[in-house]
């Protein structure tokens, strides 16, 4: 370790590895995980340590018996976090903890997004990317899971002897421990104010993962350290191969539009991203088989299911989680990203960068079930008409004639609007439905909050404005509404569970429904002071069959039918 990485920015651009370190702003996290960087760049790897520039600059002040800025192979990224009030320390608290550096905490949370850029910054240099992670700041790192090629590893800044309490602890205890060894032990309660505490408990919320009990050890029977160590050993490894695998549990970014790059990054075009809408927890038995059916689709890049319930206990969350992983057999990732209000306008929030990396987006329903065949076909669709909406469920816009207003129907030989139940757009269109418009926009928004209803209408007149030309309705081969109200009796498991599913949509509880939508069309007409929606006719199958007729067997089929003899 006496030789200098003298590597320059040549070893960054051939780099097949690179790794990120991300700390904990307080000074011994810093400066633990400083020292690992410069042992990994002693082996000509780029290291990349994430941290605010004042971090960084105590990080660096403060490290012993080397100087940071010979290292020419550690990257310092000085990325900015929001002011915060440093109050200083009080040495005659009741908990001994540092309760001054909590506002530094608090402001380390706003490193998510720009810590997900530098990801998509390196991956045209890396092959792989590494990242190792304080075990504090799993929520900024969280939307690394959907990203390819990086993979992650929590980094535990205490004692060994402290991280097997822990887990010992977290295990339900599943061995004995000598007396002499707990007397001593002093409890996370005594040393770690509440909302420090609360922290470590958000943050391992994210990466969840189940652990098996093992049955106790007989009374007296002391494991050696070989089987303590290995069990350590056991309990680490699991954790970052089940964090690597598993779907992931993120919140809502808190200002997507401030925060998107600007043009939008690269994204491809050979897969789509399905964006799920959850509300209510009697659907998601339905919703687990409707993630799995999508994720196992070769389309299919990522399913992200926007829950749209903030009041939804966490722990039935967790369990959403949990059984995701069961359910869904594929490789395709898979996240639950919580919505902070039951909004419909979420349903087109643009993602971050992390979550999104497609010019194709599915928009549907928890109560939708399609046929895969189906989806392919859609998609390839989509494909040659990417500037308008392409779905499966479509509604139209037209005059009455006595009341000289606009009305919400359905024709039986033209359509204008496309029903989020199942639509594929193009993903500029979030960031034009949420983020463009200005204040004509705004308000807009401000009619789907206030009626509770009728964010697709607006987004199709987004589409419909943006690219000039009215959907595209796509005849599928089977296609279940489960929360259609048309539906007769118990719908899904029979019994009430059934009836639960298709009373929870909004619709089915609004006799009025056509009415309001209406209403809603006349509104976005007013405030937007133009019509862009557009007539389409006829529906685009999956099919180019005979259609001439044959006598055959006594009987007019298809002129390229067999009929058995």
């Amino acid at each position: 370790m006496s030789h200098q990485q003298n590597h320059g920015q040549g070893g960054l651009k051939q780099a097949q590895v690179a790794v990120v370190m991300v700390p904990l702003p307080a000074q011994g996290h810093l400066n633990q995980l400083l020292h690992l960087s410069r042992l990994i760049s002693a082996y000509n790897i780029p290291v990349h340590y994430v941290a605010s520039a004042t971090h960084n600059r105590q990080s660096k002040l403060r490290v012993h018996g080397w100087n940071p800025l010979s290292a020419s192979n550690i990257h310092f990224h000085e990325f900015p976090t929001p002011h915060f009030h440093s109050p200083p320390p009080n040495p005659n608290a009741s908990v001994k903890f540092p309760s001054h550096l909590q506002p530094s905490f608090d402001a380390s949370s706003h490193l998510r997004d720009p810590f997900a850029k530098l990801l998509h910054s390196l991956l045209p240099k890396s092959q792989r990317i590494v990242v190792i992670h304080d075990s504090l700041m799993s929520s900024v790192v969280q939307d690394l899971v959907l990203i390819p090629h990086v993979e992650s590893y929590s980094f535990h800044s205490v004692s060994a002897f402290a991280m097997f309490f822990y887990f010992w602890e977290a295990l339900g205890r599943p061995f004995p421990v000598e007396p002499e060894l707990l007397k001593d032990l002093p409890s996370l309660e005594g040393v770690q104010l509440k909302s420090y505490r609360n922290k470590g408990t958000s943050e391992d919320g994210l990466p969840i993962f189940n652990t098996r009990r093992n049955p106790p050890h007989p009374a007296g029977k002391m494991p050696g350290p070989l089987p303590v160590l290995f069990l350590l050993a056991t309990i680490l490894f699991a954790t970052h191969l089940v964090n690597s695998l598993r779907p992931h549990l993120l919140s809502s970014p808190p200002n997507p539009c401030a925060t998107l790059p600007s043009p939008l990054p690269a994204v491809r075009s050979d897969q789509l991203t399905v964006l799920i809408n959850g509300y209510s927890p009697s659907r998601i038995p339905l919703l687990l088989s409707l993630a799995a059916s999508y994720s196992s689709s070769p389309s299919v890049a990522s399913v992200v299911i926007l829950w749209s319930n903030p009041h939804t206990p966490t722990q039935t969350l967790t369990l959403l989680l949990r059984n995701l992983s069961l359910s869904s057999p594929s490789k395709t990732p898979i996240c639950i990203l919580r919505q902070p209000s039951p909004s419909l306008n979420l349903r087109f929030l643009p993602l971050p960068p992390s979550l999104l990396r497609t010019r194709a987006v599915l928009v549907a329903d928890d109560d939708v079930s399609v046929d895969p065949k189906s989806l392919e076909f859609a998609f390839k669709v989509w494909k040659q008409n990417q500037n308008r909406l392409v779905g499966l469920f479509a509604r139209s816009h037209d005059i009455d004639l006595e009341s000289r207003s606009w009305i919400y129907t359905i024709h039986p030989d033209k359509y204008s609007i496309m029903l989020t139940k199942f639509v594929i757009l193009k993903s500029e269109f979030l960031y034009r439905y949420s983020c463009g418009g200005r204040r004509e926009m705004e308000e807009a928004r401000g009619v789907v909050d206030r009626m509770r209803n009728c964010e697709d209408i607006l987004m199709n007149f987004v589409a419909a404005e943006e690219g000039g030309g009215g959907p595209v309705l796509v005849g599928a081969e089977k296609v279940r509404d489960w929360g259609d109200a048309r539906n007769e009796g118990a719908v899904v498991g029979g019994g009430e569970e059934g009836e639960g599913v298709r009373e929870v949509g909004l619709s089915s509880r609004r006799r009025d429904h056509r009415k309001r939508r209406g209403e809603c069309i006349r509104e976005f007409h007013r405030i937007l002071g133009r019509m862009p929606l557009r007539y389409s006719y006829g529906k685009v199958v999956n099919s180019v069959g005979e259609q001439g007729l044959c006598e055959k067997g006594g009987k007019l089929v298809f002129c390229d039918q067999q009929v058995a003899e």
